[in-house]
């Protein structure tokens, strides 16, 4: 639209209070981790979050690497048709036995499920800047996601305790690079993923914290206009 990248100002989502007060106990809830190595995804079922693809790589892991030593746990809310749609991927991939649909949670009980999983999976189309991601990060949880350069900027370049997939507009690509990297973790390589993740810093603040950035810039804006 012919608008220069200097002139737009990019201020990402922050984490609730709750994130804050939680996250001690979450991060020190992952002091023995053991198989199956369990993978969650937290969103709404609709088509550009893409939480098909959860089965899809579940179903590749077992099928092409002989590998179940995953499971998945898909937790959001969706219309009757987006559940019909997820179940009959489950069922159509035969991935029952390792993919779990549970449906939506209240928001006050998500800590629980960081501190009882332990690979979220992202995958949207759009943007990977998700609460759910954030959340994951700022409680030094894993995540696999698709690379982008946003993405890189809260999180680091090269994340030892993050997944980062290449970005391709093939579904089928991205389910073979994601099961692929998965096939490659053990618990070994889990812990040093959890150990990484906690020992990093990120530029993840708080919503307080957020909102205050975009104060000071509205006022500095205003008071140049003036």
């Amino acid at each position: 639209y012919g608008v220069r990248g200097n002139r737009i100002l990019f201020v990402p989502n922050g984490v609730s209070k709750l994130c804050k007060d939680k996250q001690k106990e979450v991060r020190e809830s992952k002091h023995l981790l053991s198989y199956p190595i369990n993978l969650f995804t937290l969103s709404r079922l609709i088509y550009w979050k893409r939480v098909d693809l959860g089965p899809k790589i579940i179903s590749k892991l077992v099928n092409k690497f002989n590998n179940k030593s995953f499971r998945l746990t898909i937790f959001g809310a969706g219309n009757t048709e987006h559940v019909r749609r997820i179940r009959a991927t489950i069922k159509e991939y035969n991935v029952s036995d390792y993919v779990d649909y549970r449906g939506p949670v209240p928001y006050d009980k998500t800590p629980e499920i960081f501190a009882n999983y332990d690979i979220l999976l992202s995958l949207y189309i759009m943007n990977n800047i998700t609460n759910p991601l954030l959340e994951a990060v700022f409680y030094g949880i894993p995540v696999m996601t698709i690379y982008k350069p946003d993405l890189a900027e809260l999180i680091g370049e090269r994340v030892q305790g993050c997944i980062l997939l290449k970005d391709s507009e093939r579904e089928e690509e991205l389910i073979d690079q994601a099961a692929e990297k998965l096939n490659n973790i053990d618990i070994g390589k889990l812990q040093e993923m959890y150990n990484s993740m906690k020992n990093r810093s990120t530029n993840i603040g708080t919503w307080d914290e957020r909102m205050s950035k975009e104060l000071e810039f509205i006022t500095d804006l205003k008071g140049r206009i003036q």
